[in-house]
């Protein structure tokens, strides 16, 4: 019931987004604030939960994913829906929010390991930047997909989660593969 919840969460705030886009109620910027606020927003009252209630790690941790989904939608429609920020701030973005879900996951649970380690190595997918950086772009992607390989370990280290061990190894080697030059 905790992840339908949740579920309805990140749809209740990809909804906001939509309806105020389709309705033409506010401005470009004040759309992105709103679905921007009601994400970080989610995120915080998880950490409230999590610090002055007894709330099980399993809320705490749906509501924490939530947020961080809702955040990803609001910072991918700024940058496909509104043009309001460049796809190297958005990547940029995406990857802390990837890193912090990750870092959370410490103490919301393994769901929110699962859900930063895929936003980490789905992120090359939701914002190609190989057209506008060229070379470049590849090294920068290595290196990202270096450091969520490196998180979770760490992360792998401290909760002891075999999947997150493997799974981060073998998506860093399969994008290692996938940008490789081809001959």
């Amino acid at each position: 019931m905790i992840l339908v919840g949740a579920l309805s969460l990140v749809m209740a705030g990809v909804m906001l987004v939509g309806y105020s886009l389709e309705q033409g109620l506010l401005g470009p910027g004040m759309r992105l604030a709103l679905g921007l606020g009601f994400g970080i927003g989610m995120i915080v009252l998880a950490e409230w939960l999590r610090w002055r209630t007894t709330q099980s790690p399993s809320l705490t941790g749906a509501v924490s994913g939530a947020g961080s989904l809702v955040t990803a939608a609001s910072l991918l429609a700024g940058h496909y829906l509104l043009s309001l920020a460049s796809p190297l701030v958005t990547f940029v973005l995406l990857a802390l929010l990837s890193l912090w879900t990750l870092e959370r996951a410490r103490h919301h649970g393994p769901w929110l390991a699962a859900l930063g380690m895929l936003g980490g190595y789905a992120l090359p997918l939701a914002l190609p930047l190989q057209a506008q950086l060229g070379g470049a772009a590849s090294l920068m992607l290595l290196g990202h997909l270096g450091v969520i390989a490196l998180a979770c370990r760490l992360l792998h280290r401290k909760i002891g989660l075999n999947w997150l061990y493997w799974g981060g190894l073998c998506g860093a080697l399969l994008w290692w593969m996938a940008l490789l030059p081809l001959e």
